[in-house]
């Protein structure tokens, strides 16, 4: 990867049989009014032809695109090979089945500098059912609760939920000082990674902005393995909580 002087945050993706969702997530990306960006493939040797997309598409030239396929990985496994590979001062992961706000990247850059000192920035993200269906009303019930619960403070929101959301900004430097993404989480290592940087006194900030869209579906592996999941997160507040 040839990265720009210039290019402050890289977008990485760890994609496997993404056909569904690839197309639109390529447009989704090549709409980001945020120039310029380095961007991170890392394919765990796909079986469809999402890999073959990927090669194939025409990125905008502020794009600065790498394309990975270094063999079977983790979802985690994949963030934590696109982290060692990133160039840029921050990282951010956005998967193939979310969509971000045309301007998400731009807020971010924003905010970077004017605050310096923050380690990962997060903000609003919508719940909708379907690509460009309707918000759900879930969405309105998790940002009410992360309001309710920051207004306590950041402890209290951090230890009873995961706000940062599908897409937070994280600072790479500090993300190599917490460590790597624990794999042995199948969809709980981003919460165990913020609660880890929480604990050595990194600092969080939300942003009262609207970044992007999660998909919310009861095929994920977070909702179809649920009762896992949610015995992860208790484990995990449980370990940074002492």
């Amino acid at each position: 990867m040839s990265t720009s002087s210039t290019s402050k945050i890289t977008v990485y993706c760890s994609t496997y049989n993404s056909a569904e969702w690839i197309d639109g997530y390529l447009d989704n990306i090549n709409s980001q009014i945020c120039q310029p960006f380095d961007l991170i493939f890392v394919d765990a040797l796909s079986t469809d032809d999402s890999f073959e997309k990927i090669e194939s598409f025409k990125f905008q030239d502020h794009i600065n695109v790498s394309i990975y396929q270094p063999g079977y990985l983790t979802v985690y496994g994949g963030w934590n090979y696109a982290v060692d590979k990133s160039q840029t001062d921050y990282v951010m992961n956005f998967n193939t089945d979310d969509r971000l706000n045309f301007n998400a990247l731009s807020i971010y850059q924003d905010e970077i500098e004017s605050n310096p000192d923050i380690d990962l920035f997060y903000g609003i993200h919508n719940f909708i059912g379907s690509i460009g269906g309707p918000n759900l009303p879930i969405g309105d019930y998790w940002n009410n609760l992360t309001n309710s619960l920051l207004s306590i403070s950041e402890e209290k929101l951090m230890f009873t939920i995961n706000p940062c959301g599908p897409f937070p900004l994280v600072k790479r430097s500090s993300l190599l000082k917490a460590g790597r993404f624990d794999e042995e989480y199948f969809s709980s290592a981003d919460y165990d990674m913020w609660l880890r940087m929480v604990s050595m006194g990194m600092k969080l900030k939300r942003i009262n902005k609207f970044i992007g869209d999660y998909l919310y579906r009861t095929t994920s592996v977070s909702q179809s393995r649920l009762q896992e999941s949610e015995a992860h997160d208790k484990e995990i507040q449980l370990k940074y909580s002492k």
